[in-house]
């Protein structure tokens, strides 16, 4: 499928970028060059979001195949589960909440906000892949669990780095997640 890799793109792209995502700087390089070769000049990052979605839509004028349109289908169901309320958006509002909190999160508010947040966005691009790539559901299933537990582990080693790093290391203030 020709277009299969910009649906992917797009969708990482604006979970990143929607939600402040570490990965944002590198991928919203990329995607402001195609942005610019395909359409002109980039003005602002609302503009790259905006042509994120309209390529992402686009991808059902290039399926030629029902079978392309099945997988376009579900990789943007798999987009919209993962970044919608019960994904990102749910635990972006859990961690917004759980700033005024301090100490006071629970370890069962922090697991949901890293389940939300990083790993939805793992699950996300990891499945979605899968799915444009003709895996099965079991096979999508695994991905998702995988990608789940690299999302966790990632949030984890992240959250000590915060603790224990520096600027000079981490190319970020401590204290900031």
């Amino acid at each position: 499928m020709r277009f299969s890799y910009k649906i992917l793109f797009c969708s990482i792209f604006i979970m990143a970028v929607s939600f402040g995502v570490g990965g944002y700087v590198f991928v919203g390089d990329v995607f402001q060059a195609s942005l610019e070769r395909e359409m002109g000049q980039a003005k602002d990052e609302s503009s790259i979001l905006r042509f994120a979605f309209e390529t992402a839509a686009k991808a059902f004028s290039f399926a030629e195949e029902k079978e392309e349109f099945d997988r376009i289908a579900k990789a943007l169901s798999v987009f919209g589960q993962k970044a919608g309320i019960y994904g990102m958006i749910g635990g972006q509002t859990a961690d917004i909440e759980a700033e005024d909190m301090g100490d006071g999160v629970t370890e069962e508010q922090l697991l949901f906000i890293h389940e939300h947040k990083t790993a939805a966005l793992i699950q996300s691009a990891m499945m979605i892949g899968a799915i444009l790539a003709g895996a099965s559901k079991e096979e999508v299933g695994r991905i998702e669990k995988c990608a789940y537990n690299i999302g966790i582990a990632f949030q984890i080693q992240d959250d000590i780095l915060d603790v224990t790093g520096s600027l000079t290391t981490l190319g970020k203030q401590t204290g900031s997640d």
